[in-house]
């Protein structure tokens, strides 16, 4: 699901929105301390992406995506083809954060973000 909301200097800022279950593989922990995580530990996550299309840009609020649209395809239906939607110039232009938890009550939770990560999935 995707956010998008017009400012004043003809940019927009639109926001990712994610939901959804995870199943982990055999490896290591993904948080610190460091560890060995089983494979099939199941659970749940949810988290964003926002960043802000420059302007001026062209975005078309009646263009229709399919379901399972890739950001990809978000971007190139609803903006015009032209709209540099990744380049932030070096500037930030962009924040994204992911939680996890796991179905198991003792299992932990992680915090993915672009400023660093928190927690760790156990078991």
């Amino acid at each position: 699901m995707y956010t998008v909301t017009p400012q004043s200097d003809g940019s927009f800022d639109v926001t990712e929105l994610y939901r959804g279950t995870f199943v982990t593989l055999a490896g290591d922990t993904p948080g610190k301390p460091c560890g060995t995580l089983a494979a099939g530990i199941t659970g749940t996550f949810y988290g964003n992406y926002a960043l802000t299309v420059p302007g001026p840009a062209d975005f078309n609020f009646t263009a229709s995506c399919p379901a399972g649209c890739t950001t990809n395809q978000f971007f190139n239906t609803f903006f015009a083809k032209s709209t540099t939607w990744f380049d932030d110039g070096g500037a930030g232009n962009y924040a994204w954060q992911f939680h996890y938890k796991s179905d198991t009550p003792s299992g932990g939770s992680w915090d993915n973000t672009d400023h660093g990560n928190t927690g760790n999935i156990t078991s």
